[in-house]
């Protein structure tokens, strides 16, 4: 019964999440295991303060893939088992807030169909003139290294997870913040990078972010 009880409350958990922020839930995951509610564990041990050391020119690997770290990215230490990667980019003198790249894998098979990520993706972000996001998100084809996929840009007011190292973090309107985020497609599964912050900072590092996606192999 008590088995039972903590794989209906993990359900509920990752359910929550799709709608209140933090940690990143794609549209098709399966159904609460074990590994999801150590992942929940793992999620809900605390915001991690400390800005990150630096990686730069670092080679890192994300499973069956590396990367080469650009110039001044902070990493951070992953404190999720959906997270691959997470790394602080320094905001401009006139931000109040850094921006993050987070490599997120979800193992083969998963991880939804790209259009229900995009669409997700621009449902984080709502506009002061009441448009749609969705109809407003730029998406492109990516070459990213070895791999091929598919990159969204969007700007607006973002719902920024208070505590992103919770699955159900409250949010709160972050005005004129951007997200860049690329789905990279492998053998293994697609590989989700999502790069946001407030649009300044985010442009600021746009052309690392690409530099950085030309590194996979």
């Amino acid at each position: 019964m008590l088995k039972r009880a903590v794989t209906v409350l993990s359900l509920l958990m990752l359910i929550s999440a799709c709608s209140s922020g933090g940690d990143e839930i794609p549209e098709a995951m399966p159904a609460a295991s074990h590994s999801d509610a150590a992942a929940a564990a793992h999620a809900a041990a605390g915001v991690n303060t400390s800005p990150g050391v630096d990686a730069s020119g670092k080679t890192v690997g994300y499973g069956i893939i590396t990367a080469t770290i650009p110039d001044g990215w902070l990493e951070k230490p992953v404190k999720s088992q959906m997270r691959q990667g997470n790394y602080t980019l320094p905001k401009i003198a006139a931000d109040n807030f850094d921006a993050e790249m987070v490599v997120y894998y979800f193992g083969q098979g998963q991880g939804g169909a790209v259009q229900a990520n995009l669409d997700r993706w621009a449902s984080q972000f709502k506009q002061p003139d009441g448009k749609n996001s969705k109809d407003l998100m730029k998406s492109s084809t990516l070459n990213a290294g070895s791999f091929s996929g598919t990159l969204a840009d969007v700007t607006g007011t973002y719902q920024r997870p208070t505590n992103p190292n919770m699955m159900m973090s409250p949010t709160e309107d972050a005005p004129g913040w951007r997200m860049l985020a690329a789905i990279v497609d492998t053998d293994q599964g697609p590989y989700f990078f999502k790069l946001v912050g407030p649009e300044a900072t985010v442009n600021n590092w746009e052309g690392s972010f690409g530099e950085y996606l030309k590194t996979l192999r």
